[in-house]
C-alpha cells in the first residue's frame, strides 16, 4: 500500500513502538532510519535528539528538519514514489559510505523461518546496504507484520539484534522469533 495509506493504520501501536524504539538512542550517536511509517514516527520521538541520523526517508528527513539539534544525512538515489524514500544502486552506494551504531527498519514482513522480505529487490538491496553499514539492525514492525513473507528475501532472522513490535502481535509470533 502507498505509504500514504499505510500512515493511517495501526497508528497507536507505531508511535509505542517508536517511543520504545527511541530508548535505544543516546546522545550523539549515528543512526540510520529507513523509510516507512513506523520510523517516520520514531523521526518524531528524535526531533530535538542530539544525533545524527542517516536517512533514505524523504518523510523522515523533513519531520528531523523540525529539531533545533544533530544533523540529517539525507541519501539520493531513485526516489520511489510510494514509499518516498531513495533506493537503487545510488542510494546503496551513499548508503555503504556511512558508518552507524543502529539501524532502524521498517518492515514489510518478518518471519521466523524466512526472516526479513522485502517488496522486491531493489528495495532489498537497500535495507541489506543499511544492515550491512550499521553495528546493529533494529527491527520495528507492528502485530500485522510477524509471521508474514513478502518477496524479498533480505537477511536471515540471525542478523536482527532486536525486534521492536507492539502487544498486539500473536504469542506464538513472538516466541517463534525469539526461538
Amino acid at each position: 500500500l502507498p505509504y500514504p495509506v499505510r500512515g493511517s493504520r495501526h497508528v497507536q501501536e507505531k508511535r509505542a513502538i517508536a517511543r520504545a524504539a527511541a530508548t535505544l538512542i543516546a546522545p550523539g550517536d549515528t543512526v540510520f532510519l529507513g523509510g516507512g511509517s513506523t520510523t517516520l514516527h520514531l523521526a518524531d520521538q528524535l526531533v530535538d535528539s542530539d544525533i545524527t541520523v542517516v536517512t533514505n526517508s524523504l518523510p523522515v528527513a523533513t519531520e528531523l528538519s523540525n529539531g533545533r539539534h544533530g544533523q540529517v544525512i539525507v541519501i539520493g538515489g531513485t526516489l520511489r514514489t510510494p514509499e518516498q524514500s531513495m533506493i537503487g544502486p545510488r542510494a546503496v552506494e551513499a548508503i555503504r559510505s556511512y558508518r552507524a551504531g543502529i539501524a532502524f527498519l521498517g518492515v514489510p514482513a518478518i518471519d521466523s523461518v524466512h526472516g526479513f522480505t522485502a517488496d522486491g529487490d531493489v528495495e532489498a538491496a537497500t535495507d541489506l546496504a543499511f544492515i550491512d553499514s550499521a553495528q546493529r539492525c533494529v527491527v520495528l514492525a507492528d502485530h500485522t507484520k510477524l509471521g508474514r513473507v513478502a518477496t524479498t528475501h533480505v537477511v536471515p532472522l540471525t542478523a536482527i539484534e532486536t525486534v521492536v513490535t507492539d502487544t498486539g502481535a500473536p504469542t506464538q509470533a513472538i516466541a517463534d522469533l525469539q526461538a
